[in-house]
């Protein structure tokens, strides 16, 4: 009688495993059924279908010989523009489908998260900024950006810009030697990057630079590629070493603390002064000067100039570079796209509302962010089960379901590539398409759709257009086209 009673708990217990686990199942076949879904291609043999491990190591493999975008590519080609696999066990579906990525951003945006996939990736260097929070704290942080980014007329300061861009000029040699233009555009990107988020720039392109200045620029680097790497690799970042990226963390916190504290203490002065300022005692704009007038919070404003920093040099430096590299292989659009310059803002240092005007720079910079986005590859995990419009069945046509938890991959690199959206010639750099594409095409997506479209794109936009227009003035034919 008693050895019944030992038995019965488990076999009670096995019993509602077995139960849960068939109407949890049912749950997801009826939920599929509902939705007219049908399965995507599957990558992988066998064994890999079930563990991933070899997809994971493979995925590894082609990071560090810098081959990614060429291995995902070629996978679309081989099982369509939507499949699934499995990485280390977990299920993902990754997409270049311009329909399916255009419905995670925007029309099914509350269906997924992006905390989960990348919260792991900031919690050292900004664990509240805006890359690494989901629901109401998201959208908190999202209202203080949107209201930092809404009057772009005023927080570009073009003159405090000029002075950068008078500083990249002068580091290009006159005598036609060769040099690396992506090095110059990076260091200005990061002078531009810091002068606007906490109004301390790093020197970078000065002979004056500390040494203070030259550790937080290569602090700055070191978290990025930790942040770029752990992002592809996923759960193989557990077997490298995070030391250097967490004091490099820190040392940028430290940095960007310090602009934060004087910025509080600043606004807190100016609200308890009874003496409005005037505009000409205000200081610049910065980032973390706009954030001290909304909130008090140091650590918090510090998460945030930090995701600035992130997200702002490469941004810059990235679109500079590609755009030159392009222009140098294509001089009858470089030609075209000085002549128009020129024809409308002459040899002056353009205005804002001229740089407004400039509609073929506009069409060559769309054309750029189309063939280079600054983010080839972004992610986000169903918080629900949801569905993808298309790539099921054999013709690719049906909907696919995703099941709770399962990570979406989206390459907007091949979706940019797409002929059905651009074109035969996809693959050409030609900006005069833009004078029949709408201003957001369906599948251009350099700076995501939807509610998580980047607020400060216009910011940068502006700035990039900045330094085009003004290295046009300084640059002989022959040094700008090579």
């Amino acid at each position: 009688m008693l050895d019944r009673w030992v038995i019965l708990p488990p076999l009670l217990a096995l019993a509602y495993f077995i139960l849960s686990r068939c109407h949890w199942r049912y749950q997801l076949y009826h939920f599929s059924k509902l939705n007219d879904c049908q399965d995507a291609p599957h990558e992988g043999s066998w064994l890999d279908c079930h563990t991933g491990v070899f997809k994971a190591i493979t995925l590894g493999r082609n990071f560090r010989r810098k081959t990614s975008l060429d291995y995902t590519n070629q996978l679309f080609e081989k099982y369509g523009n939507t499949y699934s696999t499995k990485i280390l066990g977990q299920n993902v579906l990754f997409t270049c489908d311009h329909a399916n990525i255009d419905h995670i951003l925007s029309a099914a945006f509350a269906d997924y998260d992006s905390s989960s996939t990348r919260a792991h990736l900031f919690e050292a260097p900004a664990p509240r900024g805006i890359f690494a929070v989901d629901g109401q704290r998201w959208k908190d942080t999202r209202k203080l950006y949107r209201k930092q980014f809404s009057n772009n007329r005023l927080i570009c300061d073009f003159d405090d810009l000029e002075r950068h861009v008078q500083n990249f000029i002068k580091k290009v040699p006159d005598n036609g030697q060769p040099f690396d233009i992506h090095a110059l555009f990076y260091n200005l990107g990061l002078d531009t990057t810091f002068a606007f988020t906490v109004g301390k720039p790093v020197n970078a392109l000065s002979s004056d630079q500390t040494p203070e200045e030259k550790q937080i620029m290569e602090d700055l680097e070191c978290v990025k590629e930790t942040i770029t790497r752990d992002a592809f690799i996923g759960p193989l970042r557990h077997f490298y070493d995070r030391g250097a990226f967490l004091r490099a963390s820190q040392r940028l916190r430290n940095f960007s603390e310090a602009s934060a504290i004087q910025a509080v203490y600043d606004a807190q002065k100016e609200r308890n002064s009874d003496l409005k300022l005037s505009s000409g005692q205000q200081q610049p704009y910065t980032f973390v000067r706009g954030l001290s007038k909304e909130i008090d919070d140091v650590p918090l404003i510090v998460d945030q100039s930090v995701s600035a920093l992130l997200a702002g040099v490469d941004t810059i430096a990235g679109l500079l570079s590609t755009t030159f590299f392009l222009l140098a292989r294509n001089a009858r659009v470089m030609q075209k796209l000085r002549a128009s310059i020129i024809d409308n803002v002459g040899h002056e240092r353009p205005t804002y509302d001229q740089l407004k005007q400039l509609t073929y720079m506009q069409q060559v910079f769309n054309e750029v962010l189309r063939l280079f986005p600054p983010i080839p590859f972004n992610h986000r995990t169903a918080n629900k089960n949801t569905f993808l419009p298309r790539g099921g069945g054999l013709d690719g046509s049906s909907k696919i379901f995703v099941e709770k938890g399962v990570q979406v991959v989206f390459s907007t690199w091949a979706s940019h590539r797409m002929s059905d959206a651009f074109g035969e010639d996809c693959d050409a750099f030609a900006p005069e398409r833009w004078e029949k594409l709408r201003a957001h095409p369906l599948g251009f997506a350099p700076f995501s759709r939807g509610p998580r479209v980047c607020p400060g794109r216009e910011y940068y936009l502006s700035s990039i257009y900045l330094v085009l227009a003004s290295a046009r003035t300084s640059f002989s034919k022959g040094v700008f086209a090579n």
